[in-house]
């Protein structure tokens, strides 16, 4: 009877420090699952951010071109380009 009981007693210790383990690594792979969604979420919005900068920094540019042809467009010719020796009227 009594080793009957003890024995009882050590599955009964073994089924609850197993079930804590199963518990436990449970938890742990699920919180490094979630590590791992975060940190693909943050190199998205990384990547995001870098897009939207490349896009004004080309766009900047672009529109920098576009307002110097503009300019170059509507400047007056000088009546006397093709001669340097000529004075300025």
């Amino acid at each position: 009877m009594e080793l009957g009981l003890l024995a009882l007693i050590a599955l009964v210790l073994g089924g609850g420090v197993a079930g804590g383990l199963l518990t436990t690594w449970s938890l742990y792979r699920r919180t490094l699952r979630l590590e791992d969604i975060v940190n693909q979420l943050q190199d998205i919005v990384t990547r995001q951010d870098k897009r939207k900068a490349a896009e004004v920094r080309w766009t900047k540019a672009d529109l920098q071109a576009a307002q110097l042809a503009e300019a170059i467009k509507r400047s007056p010719e000088p009546s006397n380009a093709g001669n340097p020796w000529a004075f300025p009227m």
